[in-house]
């Protein structure tokens, strides 16, 4: 019985561990570039870099918003590690008769995290859309919508990055409730 609450308690953490980090597909800056899984390693996409050069000037100060969203987003990346060493740290320290009671006590969390990340899921399929019609605008020259587009590819990152804020205060929130 207790190995199977330990295995239990094991996997509800573990699960938390997990789901605190949105999977790397969500978390690029947008396609072209590689993106960060929370493992620091990167992937690369097949597909090749937007030419700002070649697009109207009004494009550049799209091109300068998804760099700074991009910073923002390498910022949160250290706080999601920070974060996890943090709950790693706190629930190796804690008795197992204060797991067993924050097992029951973080199931909300744990569904708050799992929404949270399907949620970044669903924006990161919408800004690749976006992505993918901005580049068939732009190469058509169909300016007003490729504008419209990047506004949106810009609107969902803002998006995703918002959910993966609030990502960080749930976790925040695992972090405050083991060390009760």
């Amino acid at each position: 019985m207790r190995i199977v609450r330990l295995t239990t308690m094991a996997a509800l953490f573990g699960l938390s561990l997990i789901l605190a980090v949105p999977a790397g597909s969500a978390l690029a800056a947008h396609p072209e570039e590689g993106h960060h899984h929370h493992g620091g390693g990167s992937f690369d996409r097949q597909q090749p870099e937007a030419d700002w050069a070649a697009y109207p000037a009004e494009f550049q100060s799209y091109k300068n918003q998804l760099e700074q969203l991009k910073a923002q987003q390498k910022e949160l990346f250290v706080q999601f590690k920070q974060q996890r060493e943090a709950i790693r740290s706190a629930h190796q320290k804690l008795p197992e008769a204060k797991r067993e009671a924050l097992k029951a006590d973080v199931k909300d969390l744990i569904l708050e995290l799992k929404t949270t990340r399907n949620n970044i899921h669903t924006l990161s399929d919408q800004k690749k859309t976006a992505w993918e019609q901005f580049r068939k605008h732009a190469d058509a020259k169909q300016w007003e919508a490729a504008k419209a587009d990047i506004q949106t590819v810009i609107a969902r990152k803002q998006e995703i990055l918002a959910k993966q804020r609030t990502i960080l205060e749930t976790q925040q929130k695992i972090v405050e409730r083991m060390k009760k």
